[in-house]
């Protein structure tokens, strides 16, 4: 049996705040600290796609799993899992 993974879609991760999820729109390359106005963090451009890109690939997990076996998956607040939140309950 193959197994397959969704993939996840590396686009406009650099434009997505990795603490609130908001679009903050296309910047520079030049530009390598992210800020955004709405949650007022910033952080390293790839440091805040990589966390972008685990962010979508855990919740597309978590749902092809609901999906797959019938299971309802509760969202709690904006539904998205942020950074703080996975390194408190892996510590």
């Amino acid at each position: 049996m193959v197994k397959t993974k969704p993939a996840v879609d590396a686009k406009q991760t650099s434009q997505i705040c990795p603490h609130c999820g908001v679009h903050t729109g296309k910047k520079p390359l030049s530009q390598r600290i992210h800020f955004c106005s709405h949650s007022g963090r910033g952080t390293h451009r790839d440091v805040g796609s990589s966390t972008s890109s685990l962010e979508s690939r855990c919740r597309q997990y978590i749902h092809h799993r609901a999906e797959k076996y019938s299971l309802s998956v509760p969202v709690a607040g904006d539904g998205l899992v942020h950074s703080e939140s996975l390194h408190r309950h892996t510590q």
